[in-house]
């Protein structure tokens, strides 16, 4: 595993990172520890994210550094029955995100466990079936007070409950406890087919390298698009 990559990350500007990881701050850090290539992947759980998003997309254009920057988003279920995201490509374009991370956070109500690792397991899939994203993120997410004695999640000490069965789709699938897993099986498409995003986008997942960090050298040293808007 590459020790320099880091291709989830947040910052100060959505809140899901503190006071101390504002950009220009989070790029220095990984200046400092050697990072060579970074993802910014702050929360877009909705129009209200945008200003902070638009925030994020200028402080990547004043940086002028070492690091290898693509600027993504995470995105989470916006309708848990139709198991929908709170972006759709008009919006992934809008911004200009080279690279979508996604997936189910919490338990949407249910409380009976079965019940939870059925929702689970049924967002995660339709997220990796989705044309848009790249990567699930953290599977099996929930709240941390939610593993307290008492709580709903306090059965969950280990992993054996849990569907183990990959899904074939384009999409990379994680493993636990990690956020993402770049290995594919060479038998996975190279590009979305069911896709209507932009040629440009698919070319570069098309030069991701099989069974690596998906980042090729070519793709990573592109003036990327967001930087010119």
């Amino acid at each position: 595993m590459r020790d320099d990559i880091d291709l989830h990350l947040h910052t100060a500007h959505v809140g899901c990172a503190n006071e101390t990881m504002s950009v220009p701050a989070l790029l220095a850090k990984c200046e400092e520890l050697g990072y060579t290539h970074i993802a910014i992947t702050d929360h877009y759980n909705g129009p209200h994210h945008a200003e902070a998003q638009r925030a994020i997309r200028e402080d990547l254009r004043a940086y002028d550094g070492p690091l290898q920057i693509t600027w993504g988003v995470e995105l989470t279920i916006a309708d848990a029955d139709a198991g929908t995201l709170t972006a759709d490509e008009a919006t992934v374009e809008e911004f200009g995100w080279e690279f979508v991370i996604g997936g189910p956070h919490g338990r949407y109500g249910e409380t009976d466990v079965d019940a939870i690792i059925a929702t689970q397991h049924r967002l995660m899939l339709a997220t990796l079936r989705n044309p848009l994203v790249d990567a699930l993120v953290h599977p099996w997410w929930f709240s941390r007070g939610e593993f307290a004695p008492g709580k709903e999640m306090a059965w969950m000490t280990d992993m054996s409950r849990f569907p183990t069965r990959r899904a074939s789709t384009s999409t990379t699938w994680p493993t636990w406890p990690g956020c993402m897993s770049w290995g594919r099986p060479s038998r996975w498409p190279r590009t979305r087919t069911t896709s209507s995003r932009s040629s440009t986008r698919r070319t570069r997942r098309a030069s991701w390298p099989t069974r690596a960090c998906p980042m090729s050298a070519s793709w990573c040293q592109r003036r990327r698009s967001w930087g010119r808007r």
